[in-house]
């Protein structure tokens, strides 16, 4: 019987995705870490669409789920590039390490 259990760190990255939303309300009272921010729209669509999506794609086991996660957190690396958030960037290259 194959094993069925997911990855621990498949389970750690989409809880991570899963709260990205919640980082994200934080940061209109305030909270403001890695690329989290309430005074950029794109943040809204990013944080509270996106990174939920790969999360679920991530919990379901989709065959196009390491992709995605990919490319948010390349995503993630670019924003945190251009804002100069290296906390960001060092994350998202850690979790692009584990997941290899």
């Amino acid at each position: 019987m194959a094993d069925t259990r997911r990855p621990w760190v498949i389970s750690a990255l989409a809880l991570a995705l899963f709260l990205a939303p919640t980082l994200q309300a934080a940061s209109l009272v305030g909270f403001r870490a890695l690329n989290f921010a309430s005074d950029r729209p794109w943040n809204y669509l990013a944080y509270g669409l996106a990174a939920p999506y790969v999360g679920v794609l991530l919990w379901r086991r989709h065959p196009r789920c390491r992709f995605a996660a990919y490319v948010f957190l390349s995503h993630e690396i670019a924003r945190g590039l251009h804002f100069r958030h290296w906390d960001a960037i060092t994350i998202a290259l850690a979790w692009i390490a584990v997941l290899q």
